[in-house]
């Protein structure tokens, strides 16, 4: 009886011991491609405590028998960087970093997602990690470490931030969260200012246009952020950092993440709130978000879809004071503003070798601005001053005097815009064979939007082909071209091709050189707000505008082009330890528009019948500018605890043909006469305003034990700009000299961590550091030293 009794327990107990383990198989290999023999693979617990390990065999492959509490696989290589992934019953291959400092994130500026070693672009990836080690208030303080960007934020936090990639126009660059393109329809650019840290993953940087995955306003580059899913987790997590420091700040954080059986979750909330340091400059800004995936089982032996619901809501009141240092008194404006962006995609894996995604996505931005009431001294004339100043530009030029802070009118003055756009997109990739992939696309998307009471709307579709892959493992191509049609611009195409050559394939003190290319155009279409002003929407408004435009042939706006070619190399040296890059590019951005007067319509080509109804000008296509540069990286891990890097790019911009108001007849400021000053639009052969010819960051970071510190130093050099300044008689007498005008400053912030147990973090943070006053835009004081304290919680469950 005692026998049969066992050998029954035995059977019962016998499923249940063969759900306290997983026979794992799978392949480790580098970022090129090739297996990697006797990698150490190990099968670690929620603490990090490895439970079991073994070694890839001579063909990468391993095979380990994980114990039910693992939950995280690690592959290491020495002279590699390692790789993980959660623990699943089909581990993905587990791909290591060519070098210990260059992990091997996948990027995606190809169409198909593959290692950052393969891709021929100019691109660069930020990590969750290294955001959070920042300790930013904003999110964009992270871009300011990378090369190529120039930053620009006018005043305090929560005054705009614009993004100047290689030169090129602020709203040149597709912003991206979770696929969605967050653009302002009305402004054509995306204002960083609003964007929080909460959440983030990673932020790519492609730099360079690709108009062929990406479409309109991937002109000079493409800035794609994503946030955390449920996925990324191998148990259920919850963080929370709340931080808080002078003039009344107080930032939040909050994450949610796991997975239930075949769905997956993140929920996030964050919060910023300060009084800044000059008057009237009070910011608030509220983000929610959510990532939700669901993994759905399709039956008849095809692979399970992935369906997946990205949603982010913000809301954000900005006190404006206006350039203080110009009016000596805040204005008194403030404006409310809510974004909202929904994604909704579905990607199935048809087959080994063929993949389908759909996405739909909708993004919609809420702009509420307001001068509640009149601000200044009264001139008598119904206009309003502001104190006397002297104003002094960086080129040494300086004037006295008082501005026109606001041209009078009825009180308040409202501003109401509300900009909507929905994006369509059908995506096949399909693996041709074992080393190249076809990517084939199509495109929609709508956009309307209502800007002081005036309603736009128009639609734009394309399609596009991409053929990638390698040459053995040392040679990796990409090549594409798109078309696409604008309901009032017509049919446009762009090309994109890339390279990645390895000549050498080295170790020890001289490692793997890498040399890249890449080439492409791309399109932008104007904003509806512009679209509004042009030229022949003027003609338009006008009784016999209409037979004009078909006698004349007169077009629409086209779109805003642009074309460019890169050249780098990626040196490795000290056994991977170390990174050098260099990169030589050359961008032209031709066809932008600017406000021209009637007296250039000669100039055009535009018949003298056309300046007689439209007689202050409008919208056109007459700008063009160029850009080139080098851009220097380098990266250094001298030891397990210290990581070193840094950047410098140089930036020769140029305005090479205008037609504007201020092309035509420059503004001449009497007090200095036979100086041309372009009062709001740079002039001939000067730079764009506001870009950067020289900028540059440095970072350290030192982890030991429980305690990782984080020192970044950013400078910018003198820019050229304008005070867009009339004096009290209307005049040019507060204008200055466009050249240097901004000045030139260097930033250094402090941040560090302390971790007291394995879920608290102790956190401080010091702005500014030798409160050192600067003016990113001139007439904008920027923060000056300030810090922040606080705690980090982190709880993590079992495993699902």
């Amino acid at each position: 009886m005692l026998r049969r009794f066992c050998l029954l327990l035995l059977a019962a107990l016998t499923p249940a011991l063969a759900q306290t383990s997983l026979s794992l198989h799978g392949l480790v290999q580098d970022a090129l491609g090739r297996p990697v023999a006797n990698a150490t693979v190990t099968a670690s617990d929620l603490a990090g405590q490895v439970l079991t390990s073994t070694q890839t065999d001579g063909h990468g492959e391993y095979e380990l028998q994980a114990p039910a509490a693992a939950v995280r696989l690690m592959a290491r290589h020495a002279g590699f960087a390692p790789a993980a992934e959660p623990v699943q019953a089909a581990p993905a291959p587990l791909v290591l970093g060519l070098a210990p400092i260059e992990t091997s994130i996948n990027v995606t500026a190809t169409g198909v997602t593959l290692p950052a070693a393969q891709v021929g672009n100019s691109v660069s990836t930020i990590t969750g990690d290294q955001i959070t080690r920042l300790l930013p208030e904003q999110a964009a303080e992270a871009l300011r470490l990378q090369p190529g960007l120039g930053v620009v934020q006018s005043g305090q936090t929560g005054g705009v931030v614009s993004v100047f990639l290689r030169g090129a126009p602020a709203n040149f660059s597709k912003v991206l969260l979770d696929g969605v393109p967050i653009q302002r329809l009305d402004l054509g650019g995306y204002d960083f200012a609003n964007l929080a840290p909460v959440g983030l993953e990673e932020m790519q940087i492609l730099r360079g246009p690709d108009s062929v995955i990406y479409g309109s306003d991937a002109a000079a580059g493409v800035i794609s952020l994503r946030t955390r899913s449920g996925r990324d987790v191998a148990a259920p997590e919850f963080d929370s950092t709340t931080m808080a420091g002078a003039y009344a700040t107080l930032q939040q954080s909050n994450q949610l993440l796991g997975t239930l059986g075949n769905f997956d979750y993140a929920l996030r909330y964050g919060y910023l709130g300060s009084h800044n340091q000059v008057p009237g400059s009070k910011f608030r800004n509220n983000t929610y978000g959510a990532n939700l995936g669901w993994r759905v089982a399709t039956g008849f032996g095809v692979a399970p879809a992935d369906l997946r619901l990205t949603v982010q809501r913000n809301y954000a009141d900005t006190g404006q004071p206006n350039a203080l240092l110009f009016y000596g008194l805040s204005e008194g404006a403030f404006k409310h503003q809510a974004e909202t962006y929904v994604g909704l995609s579905y990607t199935q894996q048809i087959t080994p070798q063929w993949r389908q995604q759909l996405r739909y996505s909708e993004a919609r931005a809420n702009l509420f601005s307001e001068v509640p009431a009149a601000a200044g001294i009264p001139d008598g004339m119904g206009d309003y001053l502001g104190l006397p100043v002297t104003i002094t530009g960086a080129n040494g030029y300086s004037t006295q005097g008082q501005a026109i802070l606001s041209f009078g009118g009825s009180f308040p003055q409202l501003s109401p815009s509300d900009t909507r756009r929905r994006d369509f997109a059908a995506e096949s990739t399909l693996q041709v064979t074992r080393g190249w992939s076809l990517v084939e696309g199509y495109r929609y998307f709508d956009e309307h939007g209502v800007s002081s009471n005036e309603a736009l709307r128009r639609h734009n579709h394309g399609a596009f082909v991409v053929l990638n892959g390698g040459l053995g493992n040392r040679i990796f191509l990409n090549g594409g071209v798109a078309a696409d049609h604008n309901t009032p611009f017509g049919t446009t195409a762009n090309p994109q091709a890339s390279l990645a050559w390895y000549p050498r394939l080295g170790s020890g003190g001289w490692g793997a050189t890498r040399l890249r290319a890449s080439a492409g155009t791309g399109l932008k279409d104007p904003e509806l707000e512009v679209e509004q002003f042009s030229l022949y929407q003027e003609l338009l408004a006008d009784p016999s505008g209409p037979g004009l435009i078909a006698q004349f042939h007169l077009r629409q706006l086209r779109p805003e082009r642009s074309r460019n070619f890169d050249a780098g190399v990626d040196q490795f040296f000290a056994a991977g330890r170390g990174r050098l890059s260099l990169t030589w590019f050359d961008q032209r951005y031709y066809d932008l528009i600017e406000d021209i007067p009637a007296s250039a319509f000669p100039a055009l080509g535009i018949p003298a019948a056309v300046a007689q109804v439209a007689l202050y000008g409008g919208e056109y296509n007459s700008l063009d500018q160029r850009a080139r540069g080098l851009e220097f990286s380098t990266a250094f891990q001298p030891d397990a605890h210290w990581q070193l890097r840094g950047d410098y790019t140089a930036t020769a911009a140029r305005v090479l043909r205008s037609y504007s108001f201020d092309a035509q007849a420059p503004a001449i400021n009497p007090n200095f006469p036979g100086i041309a000053i372009g009062a709001f639009a740079p002039l001939v052969g000067a730079r764009p305003f506001r870009a950067a010819p020289q900028t540059g960051s440095l970072e350290a970071v030192y982890s030991r034990d429980r305690f990782t510190g984080d020192a970044t130093a950013y400078f910018a050099a003198r820019r050229d700009d304008s005070t867009f300044l009339t004096d009290s008689a209307f005049g040019n007498t507060l204008l200055l000299p466009n050249h240097n005008l901004d000045p030139a400053y260097g930033i250094l912030d402090l941040a560090g961590s302390w971790r007291l147990t394995s879920r608290w973090q102790i956190l401080a943070a010091m702005d500014n550091v030798l409160n050192h006053s600067y003016q990113e835009v001139i007439g904008y004081p920027g923060p000056k030293i300030a810090a922040r304290v606080g705690i980090r919680m982190t709880w993590r469950g079992m495993p699902q």
